[in-house]
């Protein structure tokens, strides 16, 4: 299997486990939990992007830092994209106690629409450059 697939399938398990994590919500489970694994899917898929396209994907959590990066094999990439960077503080801030507001049902439903939108659009670009390199 390509590097890059491993990646992508390692972003597709973290974003299916926070889903999971939140059909099966108790109360005991705070929804920034899942919001941690949609964090963990928008940084594997933009370092699956990387390998694909030949890169060394840098040694970070932050979705800035990937994209500044992915900006060497991508000519634009979408507003709705960038939106990702949302999911940053769930790296580590918010995976510990804190002064912080807890995240709702509806700040989390709108987090895995972002995500599940950046890992749609990872797999569009391999898509396409995949046919252009078969023609």
């Amino acid at each position: 299997m390509e590097p890059y697939r491993n990646w992508l399938e390692k972003a597709e398990s973290d974003l299916d486990t926070a889903k999971v994590t939140v059909l099966h919500k108790t109360d005991k489970i705070f929804y920034e939990n899942p919001c941690n694994n949609l964090q963990q899917a928008v940084e594997k898929a933009l370092k699956g992007l990387i390998v694909f396209f030949g890169g060394d994907p840098v040694r970070t959590h932050s979705s800035h830092q990937l994209l500044q990066q992915i900006e060497n094999y991508v000519a634009v990439i979408p507003d709705y994209i960038v939106d990702i960077v949302q999911l940053d503080e769930f790296a580590s801030d918010k995976r510990y106690p804190g002064d912080y507001e807890s995240v709702s049902l509806e700040k989390y439903k709108a987090l895995e629409a972002i995500a599940e939108k950046c890992i749609q659009w990872v797999w569009e670009i391999i898509n396409v450059d995949l046919l252009s390199c078969k023609k």
